[in-house]
């Protein structure tokens, strides 16, 4: 409502008695009026549009930082989720190597387990093997020949 008045706009009930003061008013002093306005008046409407113009580019201005700021929350939120199923997907690919790592592990072991097994049994054969070659010496006599050795087996 003030910022009305300083524009020269006003309320219905102020108009009527602005009415009447100007038919009590001379008309001379009318005529003076009508073609040159006083400096204050002038001044002050000229200031009230000024201030009347910056309260609305500022509030335009204030409407857009909101809607920037919603823009980049929203965009930070984005990249946020996104980074979220990233760092869920690198835990998965973590997952899968370590149980593939642990596999070849698994699987090496089992390998080294059946080597081992298979060099005791060739131990256990060899060591058959020779005892059978000393009974087989202690009952003739005779060293068994070295041509012999791998074949005889």
């Amino acid at each position: 409502m003030a910022l009305g008045t300083q524009l020269g706009k006003m309320n219905i009930t102020a108009w009527a008695s602005k009415d009447e003061e100007e038919t009590h008013a001379s008309t001379s002093s009318k005529t003076d009026m009508v073609g040159q306005q006083p400096k204050s008046v002038i001044e002050a409407r000229a200031a009230a549009w000024e201030e009347a113009e910056k309260a609305k580019y500022l509030a335009r201005f204030k409407r857009e930082e909101i809607k920037i700021q919603a823009w980049e929350n929203h965009q930070k939120a984005r990249t946020e989720a996104e980074m979220r199923k990233v760092e869920v997907e690198v835990e998965r690919m973590r997952a899968r190597a370590h149980d593939k790592v642990m596999s070849k592990q698994a699987s090496a072991k089992h390998k080294a387990e059946d080597k081992r097994a298979a060099s005791e049994a060739r131990r256990n054969q060899h060591a058959a093997r020779t005892a059978r070659q000393a009974e087989n010496i202690r009952r003739t006599g005779r060293n068994p020949s070295s041509s012999c050795w791998g074949c005889c087996s």
